[in-house]
């Protein structure tokens, strides 16, 4: 209630973040944020806190179950930047490096996996007439979040194209098996 009435009367926010420490409990660290909080989200099952950052002019996510001690501050005039609205699948809340048509062979197993992820961004045809995949092409927004649910698909999903993505996935996971040296 009380992010909404900050929202509502334009007041900067501050508050303790909390991230897990090695003792599997939440460590809250104090922090000045002078953030402009200006929506909440539910998304994947929580619930996110979008807030404007005036001195970097840059957005910030945070999620609000991880949040204490908020404080209201100042009310600000700043113009906000116009947001940049989703031109395609998102995996998670966090800002896309940029928006890319992506080819995907996906194992049959997974098509309704991809269809309920994917939705109407999505078109499919069969890979071959050999094999049990089909390939999808789909507008996704790419970063290292896209990467990491792709591998989260195992060998179930091959990225093909464009050849630029393919690149970077290959370097994030050439990054994931540089921590096996024996492979």
């Amino acid at each position: 209630m009380k992010i909404h009435r900050l929202i509502a009367d334009r007041r900067k926010i501050n508050f303790e973040y909390g991230r897990y420490d090695t003792d599997k409990g939440i460590k809250h660290y104090k922090k000045k944020r002078d953030l402009l909080p200006v929506r909440v989200v539910y998304f994947n099952e929580r619930i996110y806190l979008k807030c404007y950052n005036e001195a970097d002019e840059r957005w910030r996510i945070y999620r609000v179950d991880r949040m204490r001690n908020i404080v209201g501050g100042d009310v600000s005039h700043t113009l906000l930047p116009k947001e940049k609205k989703s031109e395609g699948f998102v995996t998670d809340m966090f800002e896309t490096e940029y928006f890319e048509y992506v080819t995907l062979r996906v194992k049959c197993y997974l098509l309704d996996d991809m269809l309920e992820h994917f939705g109407d961004y999505a078109s499919i045809s069969p890979y071959s007439e050999t094999d049990d995949s089909v390939t999808i092409t789909v507008h996704v927004g790419v970063n290292q979040r896209f990467y990491l649910w792709v591998m989260s698909c195992g060998d179930g999903i091959e990225l093909i194209s464009p050849a630029n993505v393919r690149d970077e996935y290959l370097a994030e996971v050439r990054k994931m098996l540089g921590a096996y040296p024996e492979f």
